[in-house]
């Protein structure tokens, strides 16, 4: 972590410690000796809203039934498209909140670096198919002036700044609160528009 106690920006401490518990369950998981987080916290941030836009995505589809490893870069796929658009919208909001707090982060080179997440083991090329699936959905989703995607865009910030937060909050009720059913619902109306 770096030496800021975080007080100044408590959305990124919060991320920060959410992203510090993915990486500790991955080399748990993976049986990698945990190294220690040092470095610059605009990067620490780039990387822990990577991996929990990946979470949340993953989380989701596992509450949906599905799994990550259902997400493939064809042209064709509408479904997997939408799937990385809902991780560049969360974390087009992510990045907002970081820089609310007056940490920048380049927003294309995250949303690049997360959406190559869902796609580990193509080819470069595939890649780069499932990446412009994945940000013409979300173009779409963007300027889309429907009442219903903006109000599903809403929800989609307050339920992501809840789940953030819940490392550092003081109340008993959000810290205990499952909000991975409410990202799956979040995707599965996402995954509805494909249908």
């Amino acid at each position: 972590m770096p030496t800021t106690n975080g007080s100044d920006k408590p959305f990124t401490k919060a991320l920060l410690l959410r992203g510090e518990h993915i990486t500790r369950d991955s080399y748990r998981f993976w049986g990698i000796e945990s190294k220690a987080t040092t470095g610059d916290i605009a990067e620490l941030a780039s990387d822990a809203a990577s991996l929990v836009a990946y979470e949340i995505i993953a989380k989701s589809l596992e509450n949906l039934g599905r799994s990550v490893a259902d997400i493939t870069p064809k042209e064709t796929d509408t479904r997997s498209h939408l799937i990385v658009a809902f991780s560049m919208l969360a974390i087009i909001y992510i990045r907002k909140c970081i820089a609310d707090e007056g940490i920048s982060i380049e927003l294309k080179r995250l949303m690049v670096r997360t959406s190559k997440m869902f796609f580990l083991g193509f080819s470069e090329s595939d890649i780069l198919s499932g990446i412009r699936g994945g940000s013409g959905a979300f173009q779409q989703l963007i300027s889309s002036d429907n009442k219903v995607m903006a109000d599903w865009n809403d929800t989609l910030q307050k339920v992501l700044w809840a789940y953030v937060h819940q490392w550092t909050s003081l109340d008993p009720l959000l810290k205990r609160r499952d909000l991975m059913p409410a990202f799956g619902e979040l995707l599965g109306t996402l995954l509805k528009m494909a249908d």
